[in-house]
């Protein structure tokens, strides 16, 4: 009872710090579905973190900073690109989504200074988002009528973001992080995140859940017991059967059509569906990139590319696109070589091996579950990146971002050691 009135105490002294808690417990909760949801969380942190960042640089260790001078060079390549930009004015609204990148640094640097890690509140916090957002799901289908399950954001975004709760509820019940008495509101969450991703009928998500599966199966296969495996196939029928039982004809329908564009893309005709479509500005990216390869073409600038090959005749996409529609292959048009490991480096690599440190090194469950989940949370945006260029998107750009925040204020843990620099 002394340790819960102490908590308690500390609490109501330290309001700021209340107040960061209570961002990160709801942050999970309209992350895929409320606009400007996590865009308003993750400003805030920053300003709190601008205001509280003085002093810290020294007490970071060398895989943060190497983290952090390397997001400043690739925001810097990414500014270099503009001088091969032609539509200047779109590219500079383009450098501003990645502006939150280096918004992380002074907002980690902040965290640091308050000693707290936010990953506990994160984690009842996953607890309640998968049935809410099936809530939503089925509430957008239902009474809206809409063919596809979304919110205020499109389906995609709704089904990738709901695809990776359900991958960090999995996490949480992979590590113990919580007492085992959670399990069931775990197993539950994470059961309606992905009947509400599999709603949303974005194919994307879809990938990446087998290759998630194969890291787990490879992580954890010196734990894995016969017990596991028949759990796991447990959950894989009660879900499918969820699925099917709610939208199996959406589901179908949208395999089907993709598979269709393939086959169209590959004949060489033209496709208005979206599997077709992408694959054709992926071959578009490739040939921008043949032209500029060092800089690239100029970060936004792909639109205004895309129409001087339409007038060329060497395009056939049907519609304006102002990004395409992958993160690997837009980045190596718009900023050539040298921006698109940059963003390799800054964006995937570094923030994944510093959790896989972590991982290997750490024997709290807390921090276990952070590195867990900051491992799946790189490997489920790099998947996304196959087919959406999810950096030119603030929804998927402040989840990223405060998602890593959050997940490596858990794994430095800070709240006990750092030093007070005052």
């Amino acid at each position: 009872m002394s340790v819960l009135t102490g908590v308690k105490t500390q609490l109501l002294s330290r309001p700021l710090v209340t107040l960061l808690l209570l961002m990160a417990f709801i942050f999970p909760l309209g992350m895929p579905s409320l606009k400007s949801w996590s865009s308003s969380l993750v400003h805030l942190f920053i300003f709190i973190g601008l205001l509280s960042c003085r002093k810290q640089w020294q007490f970071l260790t060398r895989a943060e900073k190497r983290l952090f001078l390397c997001l400043g060079l690739f925001f810097l390549l990414c500014s270099m690109s503009l001088l091969n930009a032609d539509d200047l004015s779109y590219g500079i609204k383009r450098l501003g989504k990645l502006v939150l990148f280096l918004g992380f640094i002074p907002a980690y640097l902040g965290l640091c200074r308050a000693r707290i890690s936010l990953v506990r509140p994160l984690m009842y916090g996953l607890l309640a988002a998968g049935p809410i957002n099936l809530g939503l799901a089925l509430y957008s289908m239902r009474v809206w009528g809409r063919s596809q399950a979304s919110w205020n954001y499109n389906s995609i975004v709704f089904g990738d973001l709901c695809m990776f709760l359900a991958i960090a509820a999995g996490c949480l019940f992979f590590t113990r992080a919580l007492p085992r008495r959670f399990n069931p509101l775990i197993l539950g969450s994470l059961l309606c995140s992905l009947c509400a991703c599999a709603l949303s009928g974005s194919r994307g998500a879809w990938i990446l859940l087998p290759i998630i599966l194969l890291f787990f199966l490879w992580l954890f296969r010196k734990q894995i017991s016969i017990r596991h495996v028949a759990l796991f196939m447990v959950l894989i029928v009660v879900f499918g059967a969820a699925v099917f039982a709610l939208g199996g004809k959406t589901i179908t329908s949208r395999v089907s059509t993709a598979y269709h564009e393939v086959l169209n893309f590959q004949a060489g005709q033209s496709t208005g569906g979206s599997a077709g479509q992408r694959l054709e500005m992926w071959r578009i990216s490739l040939d921008i990139w043949s032209r500029n390869p060092v800089l690239g073409s100029g970060i936004g600038d792909f639109r205004h590319d895309v129409i001087d090959l339409r007038g060329d005749g060497e395009a056939l996409l049907v519609g304006d696109f102002s990004h395409a529609h992958s993160i690997y292959f837009e980045y190596l048009s718009m900023t050539g070589i040298l921006g698109f490991f940059s963003m390799l480096l800054a964006v995937l690599v570094l923030p994944f091996r510093y959790f896989y440190g972590h991982w290997l090194s750490c024997t709290d469950s807390e921090q276990r579950f952070a590195a867990l989940a900051g491992m799946t949370l790189v490997v489920s945006f790099a998947v996304f990146g196959l087919t959406e260029s999810w950096l030119s998107r603030s929804p998927f750009v402040s989840p990223y971002v405060l998602s890593l925040l959050i997940l490596m204020s858990g794994c430095s843990g800070r709240s006990i050691s750092c030093p007070d620099p005052d």
